[in-house]
């Protein structure tokens, strides 16, 4: 038989547990854990995401913005847009940016959630798990079914510890279903197959070869078009490379933006220094190694140190480099052959300690890093884009979570899921 003691430090320790077990719970059915929470979201953005998604009852609650403190729930019906035109002959199903999005209103009452009907739920995910099953029936008696979420992908820089503790927490429950992390980059390679955007010009037989990997090619809308080139060679204006622009902020706010490129081929380094001097970039980012575990990720494009070369129509030179614990630092000067009053100096950054598949272990060499280049990108008056590569056009993101976090301070960090 237990003691006074004892039966007190049972109950307190039973207690404790409860508390922290009941506080998980409560913590878990906030809108930041649940995945289909797309937080401060207008109804045209939400139509905008559902219609990509083409698939009919995939839903996402988000926030009310006319009434603070209730929802709305946005679900992609199976029905034709109002409008929209017939489906084309021959199609077997109607496209998907002519399905109709329905908004269903939760009204928050009392600490008790409901759509208007007799039920009333605790939380939001009881809710939405009541109408999975159920369905919501409308007034004019059709039903909406919440068959697939639509997962958020970006989070507020404040939240991002708790939201990566969330991940790790449903991939160990959700192992056997691949939740998690692994879910959410299961949806990013899936984002390929959906030709958001037009990649015509990486695909044309004269630019092939100028393509490091077949799949990874530049948008044709944001795609750097090389000048000065001779229109009667096919594909002379063509480099793997887009802008990246920070669209989260104003044109007004954003002061920098960005070119990823990928790593240079034998026969592309003329123009990737065409590139360079065309748009004014005064820093190269490079996060790789020009060779990893045997295979080829990147030709060098600069010359040895206190030498230069011809890479027409521009010589550069390496006046010195600088070896930082995690990085090298090369000091570089371009200028036109028939040219040599015109003058640039140029900054190439190679961090050396990026592993090729995965992420570095430890953030602060990583921020370090950043924190160089933006200081000395910020000390040069009127520089153009910043150019990033590795061996592929998949690097930029890091440079724009470090921007926002910058800039937004806790509001948002990153759309992982965009492009």
């Amino acid at each position: 038989m237990l003691g006074d003691k004892s039966v007190l430090d049972f109950r307190i320790s039973f207690g404790f547990w409860n508390t922290c077990t009941s506080m998980f719970t409560l913590l878990l059915c906030s809108p930041l854990f649940l995945r289909w929470y797309h937080g401060h979201l207008s109804g045209p953005a939400a139509e905008t995401l559902l219609q990509t998604k083409a698939t009919p009852w995939t839903f996402l609650v988000r926030e009310s913005l006319s009434k603070p403190g209730d929802f709305v729930l946005s679900v992609l019906t199976d029905q034709p847009k109002a409008g929209s035109d017939a489906t084309p002959a021959g199609a077997t199903s109607t496209p998907k940016e002519q399905f109709k999005v329905t908004h269903v209103k939760v009204m928050c009452e009392k600490g008790k959630y409901t759509i208007g009907g007799l039920e009333k739920f605790s939380n939001l995910s009881d809710l939405v798990d009541h109408f999975k099953k159920a369905g919501i029936e409308e007034a004019s008696g059709s039903y909406v079914y919440l068959r697939q979420p639509f997962n958020a992908t970006r989070v507020n820089a404040a939240d991002i510890e708790d939201r990566v503790q969330m991940l790790n927490k449903r991939s160990q429950i959700e192992e056997a279903a691949k939740g998690g992390f692994w879910e959410e980059f299961d949806s990013l390679q899936k984002q390929e197959t959906k030709n958001l955007h037009e990649r015509n010009e990486g695909q044309r037989p004269e630019n092939k070869c100028k393509n490091r990997y077949k799949n990874i090619l530049p948008f044709d809308h944001s795609r750097v078009v090389l000048q000065d080139r001779d229109g009667n060679v096919a594909g002379s204006d063509y480099i793997n490379a887009n802008y990246i622009k920070n669209t989260m902020v104003s044109p007004e706010e954003c002061t920098k933006t960005y070119i990823a490129s990928q790593g240079c081929l034998e026969a592309t380094i003329n123009d990737f220094w065409q590139m360079v001097w065309q748009e004014n970039s005064r820093i190269i980012v490079m996060t790789t190694r020009e060779v990893e575990k045997g295979r080829n990720k990147c030709v060098p494009y600069w010359p040895e140190v206190g030498s230069s070369k011809e890479y027409r129509p521009y010589i550069v030179e390496n006046f010195g480099e600088h070896d930082a614990l995690e990085y090298k630092l090369r000091q570089l000067r371009i200028s036109p052959i028939d040219d040599g009053e015109a003058v640039r100096d140029i900054w190439h950054y190679q961090y050396l300690s990026w592993p090729d598949h995965g992420v570095p272990s430890e953030p602060g060499g990583v921020l370090g890093f950043l924190d160089q280049i933006n200081q000395k990108q910020e000390s040069i008056p009127a520089a153009g884009s910043i150019v990033v590569h590795c061996s592929v056009l998949l690097v930029i993101s890091v440079f724009l979570q470090t921007t926002l976090l910058q800039r937004l301070n806790s509001y948002v960090l990153y759309d992982a899921g965009r492009e």
